[in-house]
């Protein structure tokens, strides 16, 4: 019986008496909650699966690094490429094949896995065993360009959670071996302020590349992206606010004003992660600015105090701030 057949079916049934519109919407009620108990059911076994993955591919991959190092010595500069950069290509070209067959579950999840950590030390090891003299970083430019630019195209190509995420780690890990390539001998990571400046940037484009994402459809690499971007612009802005003799008045007078629109924008975006990380930068910049101006004086007890009942009074603001918006 087709959908037109049941509708006219329910229809004289109903014209009849026999059937009544209370039968009708419980009918429409079990079977609904039947569909959404097995869509349940498939979401947690696919998840189960995902998880097993990859701590399956983590596990080869360290059984995969072990030997390389046990047998290194032994191997000539041929042998070096082929268990390295060799694998990692035959596990990626393995990944592809698995991802086009769909009785094998999220077998491909650990194929890719396994190729985004062999591909980079076989990429690096190929270079090293060719001559190739790195300056300054050059060599992780060319390994994390190489490596951005496999997982976009696979991204562009197979539309995949997963390929989204390691285009953005190796986009991520190129952003930073750039600018360390750039400043030259004044590495990222021995000046503060410049590392700060780095992280505060990187998190204003993963939460923008987040809404991007969200809207289409990529709710997974979404909520990474938000997290991972409101942590590390929150903590690069409170880390330029500096500590007592070398604060910075400007960035410690900014950082209440970006928390607070970190507020607003969890409402605005339902991130519980933009909540989460403003409340606790919050409390932590009380924490802060009670140590640097009253730890010499006797109101810095009360001003902990106080601070103390703020944090209480936040993180009940923020439990309703979750309740009505998120």
């Amino acid at each position: 019986m087709d959908k037109a057949e049941l509708l006219n079916a329910i229809q004289v049934l109903t014209s009849e008496g026999r059937l009544s519109r209370d039968d009708v919407l419980q009918a429409c009620k079990a079977g609904t909650q039947e569909n959404s108990d097995v869509v349940g059911a498939r979401g947690v076994g696919n998840r189960y699966s995902s998880v097993l993955s990859f701590a399956g591919g983590g596990i080869v991959f360290m059984g995969i690094a072990i030997f390389i190092a046990q047998q290194w010595d032994g191997l000539n500069a041929f042998m070096h490429i082929l268990v390295t950069l060799g694998l990692g290509i035959a596990a990626y070209f393995s990944a592809i094949l698995f991802s086009q067959i769909k009785q094998v579950g999220s077998l491909d999840s650990a194929f890719f896995l396994i190729a985004a950590l062999l591909l980079p030390l076989g990429i690096g090891v190929t270079l090293d065993e060719l001559g190739f003299e790195s300056h300054h970083g050059s060599m992780s430019v060319i390994i994390f360009l190489i490596m951005s630019a496999v997982y976009a195209l696979s991204f562009s190509l197979f539309k995949r959670d997963l390929l989204l995420l390691f285009a953005i780690i190796f986009s991520t890990c190129l952003y930073f071996g750039l600018i360390n390539y750039v400043l030259g001998p004044v590495p990222l990571f021995n000046e503060a302020s410049l590392l700060s400046y780095a992280i505060l940037f990187a998190g204003i484009s993963y939460m923008m590349l987040g809404y991007v994402v969200h809207n289409n459809s990529f709710q997974a690499v979404s909520g990474f992206l938000y997290g991972f971007g409101v942590l590390a612009f929150l903590g690069g802005a409170f880390s330029l606010g500096g500590w007592e003799s070398n604060q910075n008045m400007l960035w410690e007078l900014l950082f209440p004003g970006l928390v607070f629109l970190v507020f607003y924008l969890s409402t605005v975006l339902k991130s519980k992660s933009f909540l989460i990380f403003a409340a606790l930068f919050l409390g932590s910049y009380i924490i802060k600015i009670t140590a640097e101006y009253f730890s010499d004086s006797l109101g810095w007890p009360l001003a902990l105090i106080i601070a103390g009942l703020g944090i209480i009074a936040l993180g009940y603001f923020t439990l309703r701030v979750s309740q009505r918006y998120l």
